[in-house]
């Protein structure tokens, strides 16, 4: 693991070892799946789940921000997305959702589970885990997760 690596998660995970060795668990994995070296901007996006909410450290962002910005964002309502519909639109939405709440929300799965219409939490690990493939291979993807992250935790802090 690089230090600069290392020393980014050392500085957010301070809970448990845990919870350290999940997020570097993670981390490898995701690199052996795709052919990539661990560096600091590959690091930044998977390891928010595990990331102690620090005070002076982000704000968590309400539940009802991250849906309402969600729906807004794919023209769809806050309903539709904790409802059954499983057009390609409101799965999308739903698996963006899913990331913000983890990573700006701090919920657990099963906490998005519920919110999302009562979904298991395996359904909630397996579709965050395809929305960050997408997220690589999908540039523009990208660009709306992390202006839609930039949007909420700017609000967040205002507020």
């Amino acid at each position: 693991l690089p230090e600069d690596v290392a020393a980014l998660l050392a500085g957010r995970i301070t809970r448990t070892l845990r919870q350290l060795e999940g997020a570097v668990i993670r981390l490898a994995a995701y690199a052996a799946l795709h052919g990539e070296t661990i560096t600091v901007d590959f690091a930044e996006p998977l390891a928010p789940p595990f990331f102690d909410a620090t005070p002076g450290g982000p704000v968590p962002v309400s539940r009802e921000a991250v849906l309402e910005a969600v729906a807004e964002r794919f023209g769809l309502t806050v309903r539709s997305l904790k409802g059954r519909g499983r057009s390609s639109n409101v799965v999308g939405a739903r698996r963006v959702a899913v990331h913000l709440l983890k990573t700006l929300g701090a919920l657990s799965y099963s906490e998005v589970g519920a919110l999302l219409g009562n979904r298991s939490h395996s359904t909630i690990i397996h579709g965050h885990q395809t929305l960050l493939n997408e997220i690589g291979q999908d540039e523009q993807l990208g660009r709306v997760v992390r202006q839609l992250a930039e949007h909420l935790s700017e609000r967040a802090a205002a507020s």
